[in-house]
């Protein structure tokens, strides 16, 4: 094949010298028409007269003839001597290269190379592109950015197809295709870097931005939290005559990627101090045994359930529902999900820090100052969490914002919160309630924890025993026995998780201290067991407070806390603390407050601003209320109660538990205590209506 192709070569060398010295232009000219003659001697003369005789200013019109013969020439004889002759007359061009490439020789060549199936064709072919990659190679320095673009796009094609072509044809020329190709690139490169240079040197201002959008990028992938350090006014006058406008540099400080680092930075200590909280630590064993009510469903929520509502724009849930049912548990398990470091787990595809607002706000503290005092203790941050971070946070959702108790909470309070969400904005927030309307003019997701019918009764409290591992306490026929005392103590109401749990707390200590016969006999004796319990359990000052003690002052603190409105909110610091003097000035009232507090029992605690007192579980503090009440039994004290409570029927929901209570109370006590007559059946008449 090689000996072939070197004949047909030599042949045409022959035949070149065999003809006049060099074309005419006019004698070119016309040989370049005959390449497009319908005879086939004539196009094969031409090829053969253009060979060594063509006048150096006819080359780019003979190529571009006979790149487009090329593609049109049926004779293979034609065809072999096209592809043959094209390198030896593009040599002859003033500018080889940019002929060649004006001319889009190589693509033709390529062409012709896959259309053959002649060996001596696709040689040929091979040898021809690679004399021309050569060219391209020694005349790099007379082409242009752009010629040089499409010069190593050209032998990108041709290295690939020469590459998977038969080792003996393609092997040689595809290895010095290569080395031009490194050649085009190193000049394209080196054009194109001074090309930017010289561009930047007559436009500095420019330069300056390249430079920092340089620093700003690599910041963000590298540091993305010194971004944080970028003062709002951003003024380069020393670069450039602008001063960049506040939106940017908003835009530039707090992009997604940075919210996330700054987030994950502090996780773990939220994490911590999260799980510290009493609030969440008590309802820790529990969440998992709650069933919930999530888009007409009842079943135990999982994170699969609430991922898509997670990936919302703006994420809104109320959780809502009678108190002791477990909304605050949800809402903390919720917050548990949204910092998991399992991604499996987590509801989000980044990190948030969840925010618990427990407590009151003011005219001085608004929900903006609440969540940055709060997010300053979680990340034990030295100083309060700027401003602006805290809103960018809230907006991007990197924080979620709890709102316990919020239909216990004032009328101002509430206000101050719907204000604050839709100002700020909270794009991320979760709110516990007994009214399902709270929030109302919000679309949001609904969670209703239920309550526990005969069936879930006795499955939560055997979960609750054996994850504490004290299930083998009761054989099945007493378990059973037990479980079936509370929900005939019970009655009528619907059973709370929360009573289900501390019913089930007192089965463990009745067990350890006496037997099954000392089980509670009703709903409030299981409260007063319960407080016993702690003042037992949690007495680190050694009986110094008895159980009476204990009980007396608690329901003095519920009557407070619920006395004006009959719902379970806080009362004033100074007001329990006088009333606690006036009962019992012997011993320091302040030291009887802090113990029933959270470094003692923990059944009330300080909220913000620090002069208010509240129960931490509503249920307890309704029924210790209730039991005060009793204790009283002053039929002027019933009078003006249900005088009271008659005034506020046209909201009577809010309260319906406080009544429900209250009747447990007086119908457990009515054997001990002479209540007057009128009291039940006023309670019976109100609680009749809707």
């Amino acid at each position: 094949m090689f000996k072939l192709s070197a004949i047909c070569l030599a042949f045409s060398a022959f035949l070149a010298a065999s003809v006049n010295a060099e074309l005419s232009d006019v004698e070119a000219v016309e040989t370049i028409q005959k390449l497009q003659s319908r005879d086939r001697q004539e196009r094969l003369k031409a090829v053969q007269k253009l060979d060594q005789s063509i006048p150096t200013a006819k080359v780019d019109d003979a190529l571009t003839v006979l790149v487009e013969q090329l593609k049109i020439e049926n004779d293979q004889a034609i065809k072999f001597w096209i592809i043959s002759i094209i390198p030896s007359i593009s040599v002859k061009s003033d500018n080889t290269a940019p002929a060649i490439l004006k001319t889009r020789t190589i693509p033709a060549l390529v062409e012709a190379f896959e259309d053959s199936n002649s060996r001596s064709m696709q040689l040929t072919a091979a040898l021809a592109l690679q004399r021309l990659g050569l060219s391209l190679q020694n005349q790099v320095d007379s082409l242009s950015l752009e010629q040089l673009e499409q010069a190593i796009s050209d032998l990108d094609q041709v290295y690939t197809v020469l590459n998977v072509a038969e080792p003996d044809i393609g092997k040689k020329p595809a290895s010095n295709i290569s080395a031009a190709q490194k050649v085009l690139r190193t000049e394209y490169n080196s054009r194109l870097i001074k090309r930017i240079t010289d561009f930047l040197q007559k436009n500095p201002w420019i330069q300056g931005a390249v430079i920092l959008a340089i620093l700003y990028s690599a910041t963000l992938w590298l540091r993305p939290q010194w971004l944080l350090l970028l003062p709002t006014d951003i003024k380069l006058s020393w670069l450039m005559p602008i001063e960049l406008p506040i939106a940017v540099v908003r835009f530039l400080k707090y992009r997604p990627r940075v919210l996330d680092a700054w987030v994950a930075a502090r996780v773990q200590p939220v994490r911590d101090r999260f799980a510290q909280k009493r609030t969440v630590s008590d309802r820790q064993i529990h969440f998992f045994l709650i069933p919930v009510e999530l888009d007409n469903k009842k079943h135990k929520l999982t994170p699969e359930d609430l991922k898509s509502h997670f990936a919302r724009a703006v994420i809104r849930v109320l959780i809502y529902g009678q108190g002791g049912t477990g909304k605050t548990s949800v809402a903390c398990q919720i917050a548990n999900w949204v910092m998991t470091s399992n991604e499996a787990e987590r509801l989000c595809n980044h990190l948030m820090a969840p925010v618990l607002i427990e407590g009151e706000l003011s005219s001085e503290k608004s929900l903006k100052e609440a969540i940055r005092q709060e997010l300053k203790s979680l990340t034990n941050e030295k100083e309060l969490i700027p401003e602006e971070l805290v809103v960018r946070l809230l907006v991007e959702r990197r924080i979620l914002v709890i709102i316990d108790h919020f239909s216990e909470l004032s009328s101002e309070t509430q206000a101050e919160i719907q204000a604050g969400i839709e100002s700020l904005p909270v794009n991320a927030f979760v709110i516990t309630s007994r009214n399902e309307e709270s929030l109302k003019d919000f679309t949001k997701t609904h969670l209703k924890p239920c309550s526990l019918n005969a069936e879930l009764l006795s499955s939560f409290i055997g979960e609750y025993l054996t994850q504490l591992d004290k299930r083998s306490l009761y054989p099945d026929d007493l378990f059973l026995r037990a479980c079936a005392h509370l929900k005939e103590i019970a009655g009528q109401r619907e059973l709370t998780v929360l009573l289900a749990k501390l019913y089930a707390e007192q089965m463990i200590f009745t067990k350890k201290n006496g037997t099954d016969q000392d089980l509670p006999t009703s709903i409030s004796s299981i409260i007063l067991s319960y407080l016993n319990e702690l003042n037992q359990t949690r007495n680190r000052k050694k009986s110094q407070f008895s159980n009476s003690d204990v009980r007396r002052d608690a329901k003095i603190i519920a009557w407070k806390c619920l006395k004006k409105t009959f719902q379970p909110s806080s009362a004033k610091l100074n007001d329990i603390l006088e009333a606690l003097r006036e009962i019992d000035d012997t011993r320091d009232f302040k030291e009887r407050l802090d113990y029933l507090g959270e470094n003692h029992l923990g059944i009330v605690q300080q909220q913000d601003p620090e002069e208010h007192i509240r129960f931490v579980l509503d249920p307890i503090a309704e029924y210790l209320a209730a039991l005060y009440l009793i204790d009283l039994n002053s039929a002027d004290e019933w009078e003006n109660l249900l005088n009271r409570i008659d005034d506020s029927r046209q909201s009577i929901d809010p309260i319906r538990d406080f009544l429900l209570a209250l009747r447990d109370c007086c119908l457990a006590k009515k054997t001990e205590t002479e209540i007057p007559e009128f009291v039940l059946e006023r309670l019976d008449q109100v609680l009749a209506q809707r």
